[in-house]
């Protein structure tokens, strides 16, 4: 059994989307427990928002609450070793349309290995993820053609994950979001490490934070080839 980490570490000076997202900082401080003779070890987390790292979100963060739902209110074992697709592509062979490289229906369609149920978790790797701890990681992120989300979205997944930052192009936007908020697939994004994953079937475990009406949450997850 191989498990593979697909959840980038969170650290100072970690890329963010800018303002009016957080920004993280991680401080410890130290408190003096005078009755016990002990100094207590306080680490906080400051900036720590819903868009830190690798992270789930509903559609609730596109369309409201009037028509989706706060991210706790998804059963976990439908996030438990459950089964996944695991789309390869090279990010170095991807087309470039306005300076960014884009994921094409027929790219998509080559790297399907076999029929994707309705229901499961699809993952999208490129390889970006090893951009982690670069400047640029934002700026360089890679988008998806239209026809290429309407035909995931046409899939209906329970769960889209992909190691890209942004996936529109903002300069042309190709304008998928409105029809993937109203088909309230869960989005995660980004991963790392889906270029080291082998099969294309495999299994998936994801872990939320479980935070009561939170729509989107930072999350550890894991890839698993038996």
């Amino acid at each position: 059994m191989k498990v593979t980490d697909i959840t980038g570490t969170i650290y100072n000076g970690m890329w963010y989307f800018g303002d009016p997202w957080p920004r993280f900082n991680f401080k410890t401080r130290y408190h003096e427990l005078e009755a016990i003779g002990l100094t207590a070890m306080i680490e906080d987390f400051e900036g720590m928002g819903g868009h830190t790292g690798l992270h789930i979100e509903t559609s609730a963060t596109g369309i409201g609450y009037e028509k989706s739902y706060p991210l706790i209110d998804v059963p976990i074992e439908k996030l438990v070793y459950v089964d996944a697709y695991v789309y390869q592509l090279r990010h170095d062979d991807l087309p470039v349309q306005d300076g960014k490289p884009y994921i094409s229906l027929e790219a998509l369609k080559e790297a399907e290995k076999e029929e994707v149920p309705e229901g499961s978790i699809i993952l999208i790797g490129t390889g970006y993820g090893k951009n982690w701890d670069k400047e640029d990681y934002l700026a360089k992120s890679w988008f998806i053609k239209r026809e290429t989300m309407y035909y995931i979205i046409d899939k209906k997944p329970l769960l889209l994950g992909v190691d890209a930052t942004d996936f529109e192009n903002w300069t042309n936007p190709e304008r998928f979001f409105e029809r993937f908020f109203n088909s309230n697939i869960l989005l995660m994004a980004p991963c790392i490490n889906l270029e080291k994953i082998q099969k294309f079937k495999v299994k998936f475990i994801a872990l939320p934070l479980k935070i009561k009406g939170a729509a989107i949450c930072p999350t550890r997850a894991v890839v698993i080839e038996e």
